[in-house]
């Protein structure tokens, strides 16, 4: 079933990048696009006790196709969902960039090199088709995504 999610939402990611529409952009509100996003996986965020720390203006705009924008945040989200320990992810803004940083653990729930760098690698191009910059760092015991336009 999970693996079939999985599937699901990879197909999904890269069917909105090949779609014509997916090149319409506007203004889309960070913020609110977030609150969303959380709420879709707020059974997931309670049954792990998850501390989410949003510190991003509302007033904060991006020109940027929604679709994209929502599936790309929604990965870096489930990201972390799947891989925090503690279950803990901070998003902020700094100057143009966004920035998600979770704790990564060292026992059962830490990432393998491979299925990281899986979802990530589709984090990228969802970033590269918008014309912003997806930065990721991996130090001990911590995961940063930056997004910068």
């Amino acid at each position: 079933v999970k693996s079939s999610g999985e599937i699901e939402r990879l197909l999904e990611i890269l069917l909105a990048l090949a779609r014509a529409e997916s090149s319409v952009s506007g203004p889309v509100p960070v913020r609110s696009l977030l609150e969303r996003l959380l709420l879709d996986r707020a059974a997931t965020l309670e049954r792990h006790n998850f501390e989410i720390e949003l510190d991003v203006q509302d007033d904060v705009r991006l020109n940027a196709n929604e679709q994209l924008s929502g599936l790309l945040l929604g990965n870096l989200l489930d990201n972390a969902l799947h891989y925090a320990d503690p279950p803990r992810l901070s998003i902020r803004m700094e100057k143009r960039s966004l920035l998600l940083e979770n704790p990564l653990g060292s026992g059962d729930a830490a990432p393998h090199a491979a299925s990281l760098g899986h979802g990530l690698s589709l984090v990228e191009r969802l970033a590269e088709a918008q014309g912003w910059q997806f930065v990721r760092e991996h130090s001990t015991g911590n995961f940063l995504a930056r997004l910068s336009w």
